[in-house]
């Protein structure tokens, strides 16, 4: 994930001038009904244009620019933009939290047979 996460800081310092330059942000497993579980990033604050169109067109952008470097399972499925990223007790990114978080906004859907 370390790589994933360094080709991640790339992209977003140089992403439209570098609009998320500044954010927080991790990459880490989310359940897949097919794979398992996929690379997602998790990316702190709204989307730059604030609507689903803009975080749509972010995601379409970096799997893009990442595909060069990174193998295909490594680059991220999906983004999630969250408002605050939950931190440990030392102020660390807690990415266990985060992700259990999201798993219980967007549960994945059931495979069928």
């Amino acid at each position: 994930m370390e790589q994933v996460e360094r080709a991640l800081e790339a992209y977003l310092l140089h992403y439209q001038g570098g609009v998320y330059a500044e954010r927080r942000f991790f990459v880490g497993p989310f359940p897949h009904p097919r794979l398992g579980h996929a690379v997602v990033a998790v990316i702190e604050g709204e989307p730059y244009g604030s609507d689903s169109a803009a975080a749509s067109a972010f995601t379409t952008a970096l799997r893009s620019s990442l595909q060069p470097t990174l193998t295909p399972y490594a680059i991220p499925r999906q983004v999630f933009f969250v408002a605050q990223l939950l931190e440990t007790r030392t102020g660390k990114i807690d990415r266990s939290a985060n992700i259990q978080r999201l798993v219980a906004q967007h549960p994945a859907p059931q495979r069928t047979s």
